[in-house]
């Protein structure tokens, strides 16, 4: 009778205790060629990551040298790799406008955003973060606590009066979530009007008006030498505050609570880049060089970023 009742205090303690093993926030990226910034990604994680996590890497390589150098460094960390099926950019995955390539960066993105949060994200019972394959966090971070009981977080994106949330960088509580599945993170148009990748997203949280949202403040870096040097912070509609900050003006960048560090970091980044939420996390940009600069911009660029994050991981 006492082995009994202590089976089922046991079984009693499992119900209760394996929800709360289980609590746990994925964190979703999408590498399409830059393997190196998987490892400053895990890195920068571990030390400033202060949620119980899971990192995982979508490997999205279009070539068999790429998927396999994504796939190397992956079991290198001991992170889970999952290979997106290449022939979701054929089929086409999700609806394409007749003016769109199959096969374009923003398309490519789209698919794989969505086919992440459709095979795993949205069966995830707990946090999901979606962050960009060259998106580094570099201050002290808990997405638990920033959600503070939202159900998504974002950066407000707006073309032509229409709201929606970027792809970049992503917090959802997924039990949260109406009708989850319906959560859209294509691209095209809306009414006519082109969108990147999380235009889609504006229909879902037209239908869900309920869905509590906190959004990311930003702030984008662009060498203008002088020409924004003035500029104070603007705020969109939807709660949304974003600066343009000419990169040589310190005395600015000081205002925006930049440290000497991150300052310098800055001044010789010279490269259109961006900080969001409380300046938490650095957007390199332009990672998987999309936009066809030469190979010694990005080569100059990481060697700069390694400099910095170096510094920050050894304090």
């Amino acid at each position: 009778m006492i082995a009994i009742r202590n089976l089922v205090r046991l079984f009693i303690c499992s119900i209760i205790i394996i929800p709360i093993i289980q609590a746990k926030l994925l964190v979703f990226t999408h590498s399409y060629n830059r393997p190196d910034f998987i490892e400053i990604q895990y890195k920068t994680f571990k030390k400033f990551l202060h949620d119980d996590y899971e990192f995982i890497v979508f490997n999205d390589g279009s070539s068999e040298h790429d998927a396999r150098a994504i796939a190397a460094i992956c079991a290198s960390l001991g992170i889970r790799c999952i290979r997106i099926p290449q022939e979701i950019h054929d089929r086409p995955y999700l609806f394409r406008l007749a003016r769109e390539g199959w096969h374009s960066p923003c398309v490519r993105c789209a698919n794989v955003v969505q086919y992440s949060l459709n095979e795993y994200g949205f069966k995830h019972d707990d946090l999901v973060m979606i962050i960009d394959s060259d998106m580094f966090l570099i201050k002290d971070f808990c997405v638990r606590d920033f959600l503070q009981g939202c159900a998504l977080a974002g950066l407000d994106q707006e073309r032509a009066g229409y709201h929606y949330l970027w792809n970049g960088l992503v917090f959802m509580d997924v039990k949260r979530l109406p009708e989850k599945e319906t959560l859209n993170f294509n691209c095209g148009e809306l009414f006519g009007v082109p969108v990147d990748v999380g235009g889609q997203t504006y229909y879902y949280m037209r239908a869900h008006p309920e869905v509590k949202v906190r959004y990311f403040d930003e702030i984008n870096l662009i060498d203008l030498r002088c020409q924004a040097c003035q500029s104070e912070p603007l705020h969109g509609s939807a709660g949304r505050i974003f600066q343009r900050i000419c990169t040589h003006n310190a005395p600015l960048l000081e205002r925006r609570s930049f440290d000497p560090a991150t300052i310098s970091f800055i001044q010789q980044n010279i490269y259109n880049s961006q900080f969001l939420v409380d300046n938490s996390f650095f957007h390199y940009r332009s990672g998987t060089n999309w936009d066809g600069q030469p190979s010694h911009v990005h080569a100059a660029r990481t060697r700069v970023l390694l400099s910095y994050l170096d510094a920050l991981l050894t304090k």
